[in-house]
């Protein structure tokens, strides 16, 4: 049976076709019905319109809208339905190794899920979380088991921090070898990093307790020119060159300077390339 409607403010007919129907393809239906209207024609409010009943329509969807009291464009602030914005995928060009807190870890390995198949190994058994690997501060670390850089790469490191003392480290050397690798997480109330070159190099950043943050380290040595971002914002940028050899988190720099890390890890990506802030920013916002 047909029946009529009114045109409301903002509709067209495509709306109105999805709005009585649940489907576009029903445009036709609806011109054949109004034959003085055209695909192409303007539609007033307040304009009666016939809508003549079509079998097989998804009775379902049309259901649907009604239950919700939407209809399309309507110019109703009621009947708006909310997007959800669609986050950008993190970037995989270069990514050499991705280890998310919690997923992969069968005995003391954590399984990258990159598929390049760098696997770490997870040292003196930290504490294995739903969503991040615990480390105690005491003799817990992970050992990214990534061999030697000496080129361009970029380690992004999601974490937070149980506890905070002077020459806690975050990411260095594990034995020692030849290596110019060294980050103190705190150094007199800031994070420093050590690089052969050019020696300690002092940030403005001093981490909180219990607050993640996203620490990125990128080096480019073709330019001498390593970056130090947090939470997607470059607070560092030093002219030297950086290469890393026998790298872990949370470990004593070359087994004996400094602290251990207790903290939390949720995410550890590296990259065989030194990505650029808008790369740094998509991953943190990812």
């Amino acid at each position: 049976m047909n029946k009529q409607i009114y045109i409301q403010p903002n509709q067209t007919i495509w709306d109105i076709a999805l709005q009585e129907y649940g489907s576009v393809d029903f445009v036709y239906s609806i011109l054949k019905a109004n034959p003085t209207l055209t695909i192409d024609s303007e539609i007033t409010p307040g304009e009666l319109l016939i809508i003549p009943a079509v079998l097989g329509v998804k009775q379902k969807i049309v259901n649907y809208y009604k239950s919700i009291g939407h209809s399309p464009a309507s110019g109703s602030l009621n009947a708006q339905v909310p997007v959800v914005p669609v986050l950008d995928p993190w970037v995989t060009n270069g990514l050499i190794q991705h280890l998310i807190g919690g997923v992969g870890v069968i005995g003391n390995v954590w399984t990258d899920q990159s598929g390049y198949g760098a696997n770490a190994e997870l040292k003196n058994n930290p504490t294995i979380n739903v969503d991040n690997i615990e480390l105690d501060g005491i003799s817990q670390y992970i050992d990214l088991l990534l061999g030697t850089n000496s080129s361009a790469f970029t380690h992004s490191i999601d974490v937070d921090f149980l506890t905070l003392t002077n020459y806690d480290r975050l990411l260095n050397q594990i034995t020692n070898v030849s290596g110019t690798w060294s980050n103190r997480l705190i150094d007199n109330g800031v994070m420093t990093l050590y690089l052969g070159g050019s020696g300690w190099n002092t940030t403005t950043f001093t981490p909180l307790v219990n607050t993640k943050y996203n620490i990125v380290f990128t080096a480019d040595n073709s330019i001498n020119e390593v970056k130090i971002y947090i939470n997607s914002v470059l607070i560092k940028t030093i002219q030297s060159t950086a290469y890393y050899t026998s790298i872990g988190i949370g470990n004593l720099y070359r087994g004996v300077y400094g602290n251990t890390l207790n903290g939390r890890i949720y995410n550890q990506k590296t990259y065989n390339r030194a990505l650029t802030h808008l790369e740094v920013s998509q991953n943190y916002n990812s």
